[in-house]
């Protein structure tokens, strides 16, 4: 019966250990971070950069053809900023290609940047891009406005 007993608290925490550690490979850093930049186009299509840090945390530089020219900074729910980074760390990221096709060059372009830890990437597109990616531009544009954003310079 000893032995038995032994055994089971043995197995107990050996079962505990794969979950542990898949936990610790899968957790979100505060210092994550994706960063969006826009690029112009033949007219007046706003030229911009938006990073998000896994904390909520939001850089951004207007450059041209926005209601925001300057460095400015603000910050979100960083719940909803986790959340965020919880789902596109899902995305496969190695399998999108470094440059989507451009089909027409007067039509805006955008430059996202996923950085982790383990992933590195950065992918050029426009309205050719993979679906999941340009929503995922379209939400980081969404968090300038809820962001109450501080002028920095």
């Amino acid at each position: 019966m000893k032995y038995l007993t032994l055994l089971l608290i043995f197995c107990g925490f050996s079962c505990k250990t794969p979950n542990n550690i898949k936990q610790n490979t899968n957790k979100t850093y505060d210092d994550d971070f994706v960063l969006l930049q826009r690029g112009g186009c033949f007219g007046t299509c706003p030229i911009y950069e938006i990073t998000l840090y896994a904390n909520g945390k939001i850089n951004y530089k207007g450059k041209a053809y926005t209601d925001y020219i300057g460095f400015y900074t603000g910050q979100i729910d960083p719940q909803i900023a986790y959340n965020l980074f919880n789902k596109i760390k899902t995305y496969n990221w190695a399998a999108y290609p470094e440059k989507y096709p451009i089909d027409n060059v007067d039509f805006p372009q955008f430059q996202l940047s996923y950085n982790t830890k383990k992933i590195q990437k950065t992918i050029k597109g426009n309205n050719r891009a993979d679906t999941e990616l340009i929503e995922l531009t379209k939400e980081l544009d969404g968090f300038v406005k809820k962001a109450e954003l501080k002028l920095i310079e």
